[in-house]
């Protein structure tokens, strides 16, 4: 009954206020302070990854992240395994779906209180490698580079003192981009053998 109840809620929103409208009221329930991006904005748009990913996406990953990312608001799994040869996309695929995650999360307006996290705790992305060469070279470089590229990530960056250290970035409400490397990782667990 609760489904049906906010179905006929959202056709209600949709004919008083049109689409935009029902966007701008999703968006708000859903915790953000405005509407983020689709996945098409976001890939072709320069302001966000347009002037590095938009022609330069292979088409085949551009259908997989649609799937993925069906709107501005949900993304369909928690993990994604990706396969093939060397040289089809994957990482690219992998890093574009990583950067629109991360400005979704800048869109919320207290990422805290959306997973229910204590506001001090910190958010972390965290590219992990079993050397230092790797970690850095493998997807962080290329990561880092990408939000340099991007007036949306510039202006986040802007918000928020930057310290001096050259493995990390940091972005408002608390969240934290780093990479790091330990020798041990190989050995001590299978499933996060990156190198």
């Amino acid at each position: 009954m609760e489904n049906i109840d906010l179905i006929a809620a959202l056709n209600q929103i949709g004919k008083e206020h049109g689409d935009e409208g029902l966007l701008k009221k999703l968006a708000d329930e859903a915790g953000y302070a405005a509407v983020p991006p689709t996945i098409d904005e976001f890939l072709d748009n320069p302001y966000y990854a347009g002037n590095f990913l938009g022609k330069n996406l292979y088409p085949p990953w551009r259908e997989e992240l649609r799937l993925i990312f069906p709107d501005p608001f949900n993304c369909l799994y928690l993990q994604i395994c990706t396969t093939g040869s060397i040289g089809i996309g994957k990482s690219t695929a992998c890093l574009a779906g990583m950067l629109y995650d991360l400005c979704r999360l800048l869109y919320l307006k207290d990422p805290h209180k959306t997973f229910q996290l204590i506001s001090s705790t910190q958010i972390v992305i965290a590219f992990m490698n079993t050397t230092l060469k790797t970690a850095d070279s493998v997807l962080f470089g290329q990561f880092r580079d990408w939000i340099k590229q991007s007036p949306f990530f510039q202006e986040q960056l802007a918000k928020v003192k930057q310290k001096k250290n050259s493995n990390s970035i940091y972005l408002p409400h608390n969240i934290y981009i780093w990479f790091t490397w330990n020798t041990c990782l190989r050995k001590s667990s299978g499933f996060w053998d990156f190198e």
